[in-house]
């Protein structure tokens, strides 16, 4: 959905997006250097890091889902999003697109929606809480135009 080559072609030329994430991180000759038992939790983390960003995560969030720090969690987001451009790009795009169009995403289907967030966050009697919406309006956005139709809803 981002148009990201360089995610496409990870996926063209066969190799997991997701250990090639953590070989640029740790250095190709310091990924070499591990055992097979730690590649695998590695590419766990990474699988965590790359689909938490196609959703929306934090740097808090993702510190706490892999159990790092703070200042670690941004460096593998800056890897990440240095790796693949074209997804920070969406990610932000999405994010964006329900404050332009009303409150409204469209599915892969072309389906519109509208998320009841929307509604609250026009009413929003606080700035805190009109905040707290709209970054989960922004996750929403990235999240929603992949939303499937009918009785898997």
């Amino acid at each position: 959905m981002s148009n990201c080559k360089e995610l496409k072609e990870r996926f063209e030329l066969r190799q997991d997006a997701y250990n090639y994430t953590a070989q640029l991180y740790l250095g190709k000759e310091n990924w070499e250097k591990l055992d097979k038992k730690e590649k695998k939790r590695l590419r766990g983390s990474f699988k965590t890091i790359t689909l938490g960003l196609m959703y929306g995560l934090g740097k808090q969030s993702l510190a706490d889902r892999i159990n790092c720090s703070v200042e670690e969690a941004q460096r593998l987001i800056d890897v990440f999003y240095t790796a693949y451009p074209r997804v920070k790009e969406y990610v932000k795009e999405q994010g964006d697109y329900v404050f332009t169009h009303d409150g409204f995403v469209n599915t892969l289907f072309g389906d519109k929606i509208q998320p009841e967030e929307w509604k609250y966050y026009l009413e929003a009697p606080t700035q805190r809480e009109k905040k707290n919406l709209e970054a989960r309006l922004k996750r929403l956005g990235v999240n929603l135009p992949m939303k499937l139709r009918g009785p898997l809803e």
